[in-house]
């Protein structure tokens, strides 16, 4: 399965049944909620698409694939970083304060087609692969100074020195010289990126880790993720890939007159992910409008869409007869109170879609 980051909501279990909707006969498709793109990236042997559309409006999807593009070694080589867990919430309190401030990764993304920032890109699906849940950079939280105005990269890469708070002083990292002392918590996180020489108790020694010349444990792992984005970077280079709201795909602009297939896979209503799909969107707002572009084009002869979503979403709505409601179950998440959720996801199929 060629999927770069792993995604609150991915539906790599159904790409099969996406695709047999479809069928052989669909020459564009078009993922207007692309996440991972993993249908898009998954096209079985006997499709003859021609062209490829995605969708979304998180900018830090767009860096990754933009990334993937110019510099994928550099992607691949960040995305291997040890799996430290004050790095996965230091990565996080600054990806959110990137995200809600003027000058951020979306203002640099449009300075030019080719602009991007292939080390955020890499820590950014370090991240996805390590975080548990959804709204990976993107929730609210407990901020101090740090996270509301650490905006600048070179502080963030470690070049200044941070003093004050003591979220600060945890927070400090210097990936050359990084020399923390003080409490207890500080001198366990101690860890120094270039000649790490920890000795002394048996987690010291578990732990250890020398990222530059990656060895034994590291290296399968660097190769696979290498190899990875690799199959990524060819899956993209005929997709043509936009960034805003998921309405603009659905135009005639790009849809055309052949076989269309198009999967809706929009933020489901409780999910409280406000704003990622439009600065002036809700999930709500974003979800009522799929269902309803859904109802409105599923007799159309040209596009056979797939539907996303869970049963109770659809309680206030009528769905007509010729509308195909095809059940299925996702994975167990960490949650034990909504373990019994993942038995409610349907797929909603249109009227030309093969059977």
């Amino acid at each position: 399965m060629n999927q770069l980051f792993t995604w609150f909501g991915c539906k790599k279990k159904v790409v099969d049944l996406v695709w047999n909707a479809w069928g052989p006969e669909v020459k564009l498709t078009a993922e207007p909620f692309a996440g991972t793109a993993v249908v898009t990236l998954n096209p079985p042997d006997w499709s003859n698409v021609k062209n490829r559309y995605l969708n979304d409006y998180n900018c830090y999807i767009a860096n990754v694939f933009r990334s993937v593009l110019y510099d994928k070694d550099a992607v691949a080589y960040h995305a291997a970083h040890p799996r430290l867990e004050i790095d996965l919430h230091m990565i996080h309190d600054y990806l959110y304060a990137q995200g809600h401030c003027a000058g951020g990764l979306r203002d640099l993304l449009r300075t030019s087609i080719t602009a991007h920032d292939a080390i955020l890109a890499g820590w950014w699906v370090w991240g996805c692969n390590n975080w548990l849940g959804g709204l990976w950079g993107e929730c609210s939280i407990k901020v101090d100074d740090l996270a509301k105005f650490n905006t600048d990269l070179n502080e963030f890469y470690g070049e200044n020195k941070l003093v004050g708070t003591k979220r600060q002083k945890l927070n400090h990292r210097n990936q050359l010289t990084e020399q923390l002392v003080g409490t207890k918590r500080q001198k366990l996180n101690h860890i120094n990126m270039c000649t790490e020489q920890l000795v002394g108790t048996g987690r010291n020694k578990l732990t250890h880790r020398n990222q530059l010349t990656e060895r034994i444990s590291d290296v399968p792992r660097l190769q696979h993720i290498t190899d990875l984005v690799d199959k990524i970077y060819w899956g993209l280079r005929d997709c043509k890939i936009l960034n805003g709201d998921f309405e603009r795909l659905l135009t005639d602009s790009y849809l055309d007159s052949s076989c269309n297939g198009i999967f809706l896979d929009p933020p489901y209503p409780e999910t409280g992910e406000s704003g990622t799909y439009g600065s002036k969107n809700t999930e709500q707002d974003t979800f009522s409008r799929a269902i309803k572009w859904f109802l409105d084009k599923r007799n159309d002869k040209n596009k056979r869409i797939v539907f996303a979503c869970q049963e109770h979403n659809l309680v206030s709505i009528d769905l007509p007869t010729d509308v195909r409601v095809i059940k299925w179950s996702r994975c167990g998440g960490y949650a034990q109170d909504k373990k019994e959720d993942r038995h409610t996801e349907v797929m909603l199929v249109s009227k030309h879609c093969n059977n």
